[in-house]
């Protein structure tokens, strides 16, 4: 799928302007055409205005950019007869959005971390079993993403003598760990580099794109 054409709806702080920020540079530098740029407050309920604003530049695709708000601009987008091509982020995957989207869902693609909880890895199993008997469910992408985290943190406390200077000099040096949601490295900007993959919507699940 090559589009030229896309509207950004996004959340009205730092996560958000962030990620459209580095979207929308990436876009356009690829020659891509940013038609309009959308912002809502965490936890609205009502996104028709935008969305109205966004259907009038017929977009090729909407990059959704949000937490729980992404099922209620679906909804609303499903309403006023949108057809356009949803995109998204890694915080697309949790089950309240599609309980509140319903089939309006179907058909997102987003990008998420490599983490598969049905793995046959040795080190997946065992985190994800650890889970399930402290918590009585599966963990999702947060949790793997999370643990990761913990253990990079580990090894850089490990390494860097618990002085603030330390632990951060020692992350710095981060590259291709090997975690349980894929390789892992940390950039000169301080900014955790993953192994993403796509995924979309399927009859009301989370499925990875082959």
């Amino acid at each position: 799928m090559r589009l030229h054409k896309v509207a950004i709806i996004y959340i009205n702080n730092d996560y958000g302007i962030g990620i459209k920020d580095v979207f929308k540079n990436n876009f356009t530098n690829q020659g891509g055409i940013i038609v309009a740029e959308e912002a809502f407050d965490q936890n609205a309920s009502d996104y028709r205005s935008q969305l109205v604003k966004i259907k009038q530049v017929k977009p090729e695709a909407i990059y959704l950019i949000g937490y729980k708000e992404n099922g209620y601009i679906l909804k609303q987008a499903k309403e006023v007869a949108i057809k356009a091509q949803f995109l998204s982020t890694v915080t697309f995957e949790d089950p309240e959005i599609l309980k509140i989207a319903n089939d309006a869902a179907d058909g997102v693609i987003y990008t998420a971390s490599a983490f598969d909880p049905k793995s046959d890895r040795k080190v997946i199993q065992a985190f994800v079993n650890s889970f399930k008997k402290e918590y009585n469910q599966d963990p999702d992408i947060f949790a793997g993403l999370s643990y990761d985290a913990m253990k990079i943190m580990s090894l850089a406390l490990a390494q860097g003598n618990y002085s603030g200077e330390g632990i951060k000099n020692a992350l710095y040096t981060v590259r291709n760990y090997p975690g349980i949601a894929g390789e892992t490295s940390i950039d000169a900007n301080g900014d955790a580099v993953l192994s993403p993959i796509l995924k979309t919507v399927q009859n009301g699940e989370f499925i990875p794109i082959k």
